[in-house]
């Protein structure tokens, strides 16, 4: 038949056949279902629901367009063969994400200052001089006067007060893990225990017309349907964004484990790229992580989470 025709050359041209629409199921851009007879193509990454059903649901047409309308006809007697076509060639593949900048250490405590010197005492006054004898008539000598008494010695000046020590600058405590060897340190910000190493995870979407979707990582996956995977207890300290306009507002959303919770998010409005430096976000071992990005036709969006392990 023709429409089995049509659909068969749209699979052999990339496209994903799904079969019939199912509501418990999860969609990407360039699936194949059918509904109602007539048959739909996702155009935006979604997991299907009531209002989301291609033909029927209320938002049905932002996430599906029509491809194929009407029933299946009978089969017309089949044609002859054509030529077939020459291979494409393959495209190159897509430069490496580049690596996140190291945090930058923590500033060393300043040096306390120095006490003033103590003043000097002031000197004693000086003693008077004793008073001269009366000199003798001639003739026989007189009697030589009394020498006169010493002055009393001038009382010492106090001694000034020593100045005040200064403050030492606090050193920060670190540790080593007995099991693992891990370096870690108390983070008096957050609270808490946190490693040295800093885990990093980033999705993104080479596309120029993004909308409410989940970003995608390693071979091209939406996260919600395979997240990065913590392997420890671990906190989110930091978010960096990033798009090719900076006339465009979104958030990147940080979900976690299917929910449609969100768990922390960063806004960027009318800016190329944001981050944030004083997130505190506790995640558990085992917690898959999903980013989303909310937002309407957002060209080439890339979403990196900074995450310490948790002691």
């Amino acid at each position: 038949m023709l429409r089995d025709t049509i659909i068969q050359k749209a699979i052999d041209s990339g496209l994903d056949w799904k079969g019939p629409w199912d509501s418990t199921s999860c969609y990407v851009v360039n699936d194949l279902v059918e509904n109602n007879g007539n048959v739909y193509i996702c155009k935006v990454d979604h997991c299907a629901d009531a209002n989301k059903e291609p033909g029927v649901g209320v938002d049905w047409s932002t996430y599906w367009d029509l491809f194929i309308e009407g029933t299946a006809g009978t089969s017309g007697t089949s044609g002859s063969s054509g030529i077939g076509g020459t291979s494409g060639s393959s495209g190159t593949s897509g430069s490496s994400g580049s690596s996140g900048t190291s945090g930058s250490s923590g500033t060393s405590g300043s040096s306390g200052v120095t006490g003033a010197s103590g003043t000097s005492g002031s000197s004693g006054t000086s003693g008077s001089s004793g008073s001269s004898g009366t000199s003798g008539s001639s003739g026989s000598s007189g009697v030589a006067g009394t020498s006169g008494s010493s002055g009393t010695s001038g009382s010492s000046g106090a001694t000034g007060t020593s100045g005040s020590s200064g403050t030492s600058g606090q050193t920060p405590l670190i540790y080593v893990d007995s099991t693992s060897g891990d370096v870690y340190f108390y983070d008096a910000t957050r609270g808490k225990n946190l490693g040295v190493a800093i885990i990093q995870t980033s999705s993104s979407r080479n596309a120029s017309n993004t909308t409410n979707q989940y970003l995608r990582g390693e071979g091209d996956t939406p996260t919600n349907l395979n997240g990065f995977v913590l392997p420890w207890d671990a906190t989110l300290t930091s978010i960096s964004m990033s798009s090719d306009s900076n006339t465009q507002t979104w958030s990147a959303q940080v979900r976690k484990n299917e929910s449609v919770s969100v768990e922390a998010f960063l806004t960027s409005i009318n800016k190329y790229s944001e981050y944030s430096q004083d997130d505190n976000i506790d995640f558990n071992a085992g917690d898959r992580i999903q980013i989303y990005c909310s937002g309407s036709s957002i060209d080439y969006p890339k979403v990196s989470l900074f995450f310490r392990r948790r002691f």
